[in-house]
């Protein structure tokens, strides 16, 4: 995107064929999640809740080891996320004034910190315009994951974006000033209007991924005399390979039965749908309910969850609920259901459960 003397964008007779500024895409979780706005934010809250608060880093690592549960998906990498606030992680984000943490663990982890700090912080003067600077970078996550799985139509998720990264951006300002500002969050204002255009969230989270799967064929090989050939070759057959066994289209994953006495419907272990996995065993909400879900079931091309439905009692914070076992059983359309963020059992029936 440098001025280059013969660059492609200095090339008038070729710009008038290509619009290249037309394509360019900016990535939303490079700009937000990769040393960009959230990164910073959480680093900046957690230390002020450190400074002006006395709540140790060591706080934040105990609640995210108090008994938190994620759904099947992502349970691996969820049972690890108080390691970003462990002391090792710590001393290692001091020395280098800013969250070491991956893309993937602030996506995981974010919802968890905004309860957190909704119980804790909120009530705390001393850090309103902190929280709210905080709680406006997750906002705009929020909307991101919501164009991305569907839930929003994208336009109108393009307009709601350009303004929660124009709050944030007032509040972060008001709060820190100008200090911490990188171009990154000048970018994700580019990101807005793409979202706006496009017909879905485009985002770099499979190409991060994928990078694993060259790494996994490149390990192995200790004879490099034809290395970069054997590596392409090894990754085209992993490609291949991948490629036959993946199914685009929503659907049920896995091994799959006859519903007992309905014809035509099908059950299994997991499923698709709208850019989410689900699992028996995850937590999963519908309108303003909750329920664990029993089966994943499809009735001629028609998804649903077979959940067992949990009562509300009450709120716990802005962004979590208390909820109690009812034993009814429910088929929910499977396209309206959200996997929940993280849910905890506290008592021998009771549950507290988290969503975006």
């Amino acid at each position: 995107m440098n001025f280059a003397y013969g660059g492609l964008l200095n090339d008038v007779a070729l710009r008038s064929k290509i619009r290249f500024l037309d394509v360019i895409r900016y990535d939303w979780m490079h700009c937000a999640l990769q040393s960009g706005t959230v990164t910073i934010e959480i680093w900046l809250f957690f230390n002020a809740c450190k400074c002006k608060a006395g709540l140790p880093f060591a706080a934040v690592e105990t609640f995210l080891k108090s008994g938190w549960s994620f759904v099947e998906h992502h349970r691996a990498k969820g049972k690890q996320l108080w390691r970003v606030f462990d002391m090792h992680r710590t001393q290692s984000s001091s020395k280098a004034d800013k969250l070491k943490a991956s893309a993937s663990e602030q996506l995981a982890v974010y919802s968890l910190l905004r309860h957190f700090a909704d119980v804790h912080v909120a009530h705390l003067p001393e850090l309103a315009e902190e929280y709210v600077s905080f709680k406006a970078a997750c906002d705009v996550v929020d909307l991101f994951l919501l164009a991305k799985r569907g839930r929003i139509p994208m336009r109108e998720a393009g307009e709601r974006l350009y303004q929660a990264m124009g709050h944030h951006l007032r509040t972060h300002k008001q709060c820190y000033g100008d200090s911490h500002i990188t171009p990154k969050y000048h970018w994700l204002f580019d990101c807005c209007g793409q979202v706006a255009k496009d017909p879905f969230v485009i985002d770099c989270f499979v190409v991060e991924r994928l990078h694993l799967r060259v790494k996994h064929v490149a390990d192995p090989i200790k004879n490099t005399v034809n290395f970069e050939r054997s590596v392409l070759a090894g990754l085209m057959n992993t490609q291949i390979e991948a490629l036959r066994q993946k199914c685009f289209c929503d659907g049920l994953r896995g091994p799959s039965s006859q519903y007992p006495g309905v014809v035509g419907a099908l059950v299994a272990d997991k499923m698709d749908c709208k850019s989410q996995r689900i699992t028996v065993g995850d937590l999963v909400f519908y309108e303003n309910s909750v329920g664990f879900v029993l089966a994943c079931v499809d009735v001629g091309g028609k998804l649903y969850c077979m959940v067992e439905v949990w009562d509300l009692i009450g709120n716990v914070s802005t962004y979590g609920q208390r909820w109690a076992r009812s034993d009814v059983i429910q088929m929910w359309p499977s396209e309206h259901v959200q996997c929940a963020s993280a849910w905890k059992m506290e008592g021998v029936a009771g549950l507290v459960a988290l969503r975006l």
